[in-house]
C-alpha cells in the first residue's frame, strides 16, 4: 500500500474531517520546470492540457514556428495516486520506553509490545519521521475519489475550504489553515484561496503560488484502517 505525506496541521485537519483535498506536484516536473533541459526558460504558461484518460495526462508544449507552423512537443504525466485506491498517511512517531510509543502528533499511543494488533519497535532509534512509517504503524487511511490535472491558481474557494482552510472568525471572514490562530495571536486571511496560496507557499517555496505551476488535484475520503 502506498503512503502519502502530510504537514503536521494537515493530519489534524484529516482526521478532524476538514481536509479531503490535496494538490500535488509529483509526476509534472517537465511542465514545472523554470529552466528546461537546454538551459531555455520554461514555464507552466507553455504547456496546454490536450487530456486526461484517469492514468496519462498529456500536455503540448509549443516551441518554435517554422514557416508559419507552430512546431511543439507532447509530454506525458502519470499520476501517483489513483480513484478507488486507499493510501495510508505517514506520520511520525517516537518511543517513549521500551513498552510504549506515540504518534508526535498528539501523543496518542502507537503500540503496546505484546498487545494483539499492535507491533513491536523495531528501530535503533528512539524516533522515527514520518517518511519511513510503514503501513501498519498507520493509523489514517485515505480513498482516493477523483484525480486531476489543473492549475494550481485554478482552486475555488470551495476547494480551499476542502484543503483544510476553515474561518475563523465569521463576522470578520478571517481564514486559516490553523483554526487556533487566536491562541497564538496570528493575523488570518480576507479569504480562504488567499489563506491557501499561503499554505501552498509554506510548503512548496521553490514553486510559489505566482508561479501556478500544474498540479494533481486528489480528493479523498478518510476511512476505517484495512
Amino acid at each position: 500500500m502506498k503512503g502519502i505525506l502530510f504537514k503536521e496541521p494537515m493530519i489534524q485537519a484529516i482526521m478532524e474531517g476538514r481536509k479531503t483535498q490535496t494538490r500535488r506536484l509529483g509526476g509534472l516536473e517537465d511542465m514545472n520546470r523554470l529552466v528546461d533541459y537546454a538551459g531555455a526558460a520554461n514555464s507552466p504558461d507553455m504547456y496546454s492540457l490536450m487530456g486526461f484518460d484517469g492514468k496519462v495526462a498529456d500536455f503540448y508544449r509549443y516551441a518554435v514556428t517554422v514557416e508559419s507552423v507552430n512546431v511543439g512537443v507532447v509530454y506525458k504525466a502519470k499520476p501517483r495516486f489513483r480513484p478507488g485506491e486507499t493510501v495510508y498517511v505517514k506520520e511520525a512517531i517516537h518511543r517513549f520506553n521500551r513498552t510504549m510509543a506515540s504518534y508526535t502528533l498528539d501523543y496518542t499511543p502507537v503500540m503496546y509490545r505484546g498487545t494483539a494488533g499492535r507491533f513491536e519497535w523495531r528501530w535503533k532509534k528512539d524516533y522515527l519521521s514520518s517518511l519511513h512509517l510503514p503501513e501498519d504503524a498507520a493509523r489514517t487511511h485515505l480513498l482516493i475519489l477523483t484525480v486531476e490535472p489543473q492549475r494550481l491558481q485554478d482552486i475555488t474557494e470551495e476547494d480551499a475550504i476542502g484543503e483544510g482552510i476553515v474561518q475563523i472568525t465569521a463576522n470578520l471572514d478571517v481564514f486559516h489553515w490553523d483554526p487556533q490562530i487566536d491562541k497564538y495571536k496570528v493575523h488570518g486571511f480576507g479569504t480562504a484561496k488567499i489563506a491557501y496560496a499561503a499554505l501552498w507557499d509554506s510548503i512548496n517555496p521553490k514553486l510559489r503560488w505566482e508561479v501556478n505551476p500544474w498540479v494533481w488535484r486528489i480528493e479523498f475520503q478518510k476511512v476505517e484502517r484495512v
